[in-house]
């Protein structure tokens, strides 16, 4: 990817995908509207930032299913998501699987 400032914006969420983001505040730090951010990231990565960010978030919530004995509210809050409930919606909804399920299925 040649684009410098979609490569500032990933190299960012990866490091804070677990906390607060807003879109807006990302690409004013960046020098563009919410608007021409999304359309350049969305051009370079092939994603929306918001679908991005929740793959990331999502790659560790399985991860601390898998190796933790975590509850899903721990794990909601860990990886960014206000309660456990909604972090089993989006994780059911993005994976097609409950949380619960996938620990139950993938564990070893």
């Amino acid at each position: 990817m040649n684009d410098p400032l979609i490569q500032r914006a990933l190299h960012y969420f990866q490091e804070h995908a677990c906390e607060p983001l807003s879109i807006k505040e990302t690409a004013a730090c960046l020098g563009l509207s919410s608007v021409q951010f999304t359309r350049r990231f969305q051009a370079a990565v092939g994603l929306t930032p918001i679908r991005y960010v929740t793959s990331l978030r999502l790659e560790k919530a399985q991860t601390l299913l898998l190796e933790t004995e975590y509850t899903l509210d721990d794990i909601a809050e860990k990886c960014g998501y206000l309660n456990g409930f909604y972090f089993s919606r989006v994780f059911s909804a993005r994976r097609h699987i409950s949380p619960s399920q996938y620990r139950k299925l993938n564990r070893i």
